[in-house]
């Protein structure tokens, strides 16, 4: 287990070796204190059930226990873990008290306050603490498009108020796409794989004559249900975690016989 640092600055570089003196594996003095999230997820003294992953997009009100608690009886999850994309890394929520004999020289700074940590989710590592959170003031991620704003806090709980990125932009454009004619009632579809660089890419869409055929999250995809001398618009768009739909390439083919599509007509489209 690794020091407890300080990163104010949140730009994953420590600025204080020992400075997070919520934790013991910062400065001993004082005197007993418990260990911070993240260092309670390396140990795996949480059970997983109360480390709530949030994900998603959007806002939403979360309450979580304070971290002394009993896991066996906290009526709510003790730790918050949001994925810190740009770094690689994850934000630790969790609320500390000096209710507990261990936490009775917990520093007055982080008393009935939330702690904004982050740590890599494994292995050997300094935790970073990077904001103390009290009155309604809010924490803000702008480059991951974070927002952590405290609501109340009582004895028993912590109630704040959580803002994730709403993904908007769409995956790359579906290049390349290949009609292949394999049989009188089969086409098969190839294309070049895209990238998402928001939310991250879920899959493709294969519509033929503008109506959903299926999704797949290979870049091949196998029509069964093609009719000889029939004629067909094919397209193909990337779709990414929030729902959003690239551009696509149309390509028209008419199955006359085996083999590669000679009719390779290109027009570039979204389905809205």
């Amino acid at each position: 287990m690794a020091h407890a640092s300080t990163d104010p600055d949140n730009d994953d570089v420590i600025d204080c070796e020992y400075c997070d003196v919520s934790d013991f594996m910062g400065y001993a003095d004082p005197g007993w204190r418990m260990l911070n999230g993240p260092h309670q997820d390396q140990m795996d003294w949480l059970p997983s059930d109360q480390i709530l992953e949030v994900a998603g997009w959007g806002t939403t009100t979360l309450v979580i226990s304070p971290l002394h608690e009993d896991p066996a009886v906290a009526p709510y999850p003790q730790v918050l873990r949001i994925p810190k994309s740009n770094a690689g890394t994850h934000y630790y929520l969790s609320y500390r008290q000096a209710r507990h004999p261990y936490e009775r020289y917990l520093p007055v700074l982080y008393r009935d306050r939330v702690s904004v940590h982050t740590y890599r989710g494994f292995g050997y590592r300094n935790t970073l603490l990077v904001a103390v959170l009290w009155s309604s003031a809010p924490f803000e991620d702008t480059a991951n498009s974070v927002v952590v704003r405290p609501l109340s806090h009582d004895s028993v709980s912590a109630t704040g108020e959580m803002t994730t990125w709403i993904d908007s932009v769409p995956p790359e454009s579906v290049e390349d796409l290949q009609v292949m004619v394999r049989r009188k009632d089969e086409v098969s579809l190839t294309w070049s794989a895209v990238r998402d660089g928001e939310s991250g890419l879920a899959g493709y869409r294969v519509y033929r004559d503008g109506v959903l055929l299926g999704s797949t999250d290979n870049t091949t995809y196998e029509d069964p249900t093609a009719v000889f001398r029939q004629t067909y618009s094919y397209l193909v768009a990337a779709y990414d975690e929030a729902g959003n739909e690239s551009l696509g390439n149309t390509v028209h083919v008419t199955i006359r016989g085996y083999g590669r599509s000679k009719e390779g007509k290109k027009n570039k489209h979204r389905n809205d």
